[in-house]
């Protein structure tokens, strides 16, 4: 797997299972830091560069920006899903490709 770079747009979460009642966000790569205890937590920034958990989060993934859009339009349905936000990823990028190869766009799921 590709290593993040500075500006990559990701979905982030505080916690490594992803849970969707735990803080998350979608935003642009900033770093990698160690923290106390030697592990590594992920800062993520909003599009003014302003931190969105300062004390970063666990797990992060590069999407793509169309997943992202899909993912905030469903919010409310992904926060009582029992989902994790990384199955919820996987499953807007697959309609989305789906929908593509039909001619058609799929924003709401």
């Amino acid at each position: 797997m590709k290593a993040l770079q500075k500006g990559d747009y990701v979905l982030a979460t505080k916690y490594a299972d992803g849970d969707p009642l735990d803080q998350w966000c979608i935003g642009f790569y900033d770093q990698a830091v160690e923290v106390t205890g030697g592990s590594i937590r992920h800062l993520v920034v909003d599009s003014d560069g302003a931190q969105f958990r300062h004390n970063g989060f666990r797990r992060v993934k590069k999407i793509r920006g169309d997943v992202g859009e899909a993912l905030l339009n469903n919010i409310d349905f992904i926060g009582y899903g029992g989902r994790s936000l990384y199955s919820h990823e996987l499953a807007v990028r697959k309609l989305i490709n789906n929908s593509a190869q039909d001619g058609q766009s799929i924003y709401k799921f």
